[in-house]
This record gives structure tokens, C-alpha cells and sequence, in this order.
């Protein structure tokens, strides 16, 4: 087991990202770089451009204190407390990168990719033989049957090492795919973004809670064009 300097936290706030492409095919017209920020910040928008492994490399530590919590709210609990899932959820939201809440569903929404092929980020996904095992999706393409089960992912960083939030060791750990693959079955693999992306992340205030989907605050947007 690995340990990572954690830096003081802030609390969590409702984020939502996008690329420049999706803002562009959602809205049905072409803006540019500039043209999106200023429509943000006239808005009252606090955003921020992020490189999605670079964000998710600078959200790590920050999560290494946390404590295990199942279930948990990611928007409640964050970043002191994970489950599994919602740990994968938060490190990914900072990037700019939606996903559903479940394991089950990550499994299902992300991009099969092998052992071998393996990149920081990839998704690391277990059937742990404890609990609940999942075998059917809930709310992402709901009742997709799952054969092997699902209920427990982590994340992986590289040099064969993966982070998780683990109830067997009360919270957030890195340590290597060998001794988690002891404990917890790995029943598969997957991508979830293209971690070389740059995407904005915007802020969404409590006062604008219709505007929570990116597809919701684009429409808005991009009616100024």
C-alpha cells in the first residue's frame, strides 16, 4: 500500500464538463475557443480548461485521506468520504468527464480494452464475492445482463498499480494489481475518456440546478450565436 500527500480540500461543487466538439455538435453551430469562454463568463459561469489526465493526476492526492462510505453521496461525502463508485465519479468530474453512478453501469458505459493495453485512467472493474453483486445494469442501458457480476472498480495509474476506495482498509489506497487481484476478482477493463483531451469544467451554482446536463446549459448558451 502506497500513501499520497493530500493537500487541504475544499467543499464539493456541482460540475459539469464538455469539449469544445460536443459543445459545437450539441449547439449545432461552430464556436470557437474564445467565443465558448466568453458566452460562459458572461453567463456567470466559473469555468476552468482542463487536459483530463492532468486533472485527474491533481485530484488524486486530494482523495488519499478519505475515508470508505457505501453508499455515498459524491456530492455530499466528497472528497472525505468514497465508495468505490462514487470515487471514480469525483476524480473523473474534475476532469470533466460525466459517467453513471454505479460500477455496474461504469462497466457497461466504458470502452473494453485488454490487460495489455492498459493506460492511466482505464478503469479497473472486480467481482469482489462480498455484498451485493451486480448482474444486470440499473440505470445506464437498465437491465444490460452483466454474466460475470460487478461490485467493486478502481482506477489505474500505471506501473501496474490501481486506486480504490476499499471497505476492507476504511478508505482510499493505492496498491498493486497483484495483491488486489487476491482479494477481488478482476472480471475486465475499461476506457472512459480520452485522458489527452482538453475539456472546460464549469461550475453550476445552486440557483441554476436546471442547467445540471451539459445538453441543459449548452442549449442555453448557445442560442446567443
Amino acid at each position: 500500500m502506497d500513501s499520497i500527500n493530500s493537500p487541504q480540500v475544499q467543499g464539493f461543487q456541482y460540475k459539469i464538463g464538455f469539449s469544445r466538439e460536443e459543445f459545437n455538435k450539441i449547439s449545432g453551430k461552430e464556436f470557437g475557443e474564445s467565443e465558448i469562454e466568453n458566452l460562459l463568463s458572461k453567463n456567470g459561469f466559473e469555468y476552468k480548461k482542463v487536459i483530463v489526465e492532468e486533472a485527474l493526476r491533481e485530484s488524486i492526492p486530494i482523495c488519499m485521506d478519505a475515508v470508505y462510505k457505501n453508499p455515498s453521496a459524491m456530492r455530499i461525502d466528497a472528497p472525505k468520504a468514497f465508495s468505490c463508485s462514487s470515487l471514480i465519479s469525483y476524480l473523473y468530474t474534475e476532469a470533466g468527464v460525466w459517467m453513471p453512478s454505479l460500477s455496474v453501469d461504469k462497466y457497461i458505459f466504458g470502452t473494453l480494452v485488454s490487460k495489455e493495453d492498459l493506460k492511466f485512467g482505464d478503469l479497473v472493474f472486480s467481482n469482489t464475492g462480498n455484498g451485493k453483486i451486480w448482474y444486470k445494469t440499473v440505470e445506464w442501458m437498465e437491465g444490460t445482463e452483466v454474466p460475470e457480476g460487478v461490485d467493486h472498480v478502481g482506477m489505474y495509474l500505471g506501473e501496474s498499480k490501481i486506486i480504490h476506495a476499499t471497505k476492507k482498509y476504511g478508505g482510499v489506497l493505492v496498491e498493486s494489481l497483484n495483491d488486489f487481484d487476491k482479494t477481488s476478482k478482476i472480471v475486465g477493463w475499461r476506457r472512459v475518456a480520452d485522458i489527452k483531451e482538453e475539456r472546460y469544467v464549469v461550475n453550476v451554482p445552486d440557483n441554476k440546478a436546471d442547467l445540471r446536463k451539459k445538453e441543459d446549459l449548452i442549449g442555453v448558451l448557445g442560442v446567443d450565436k
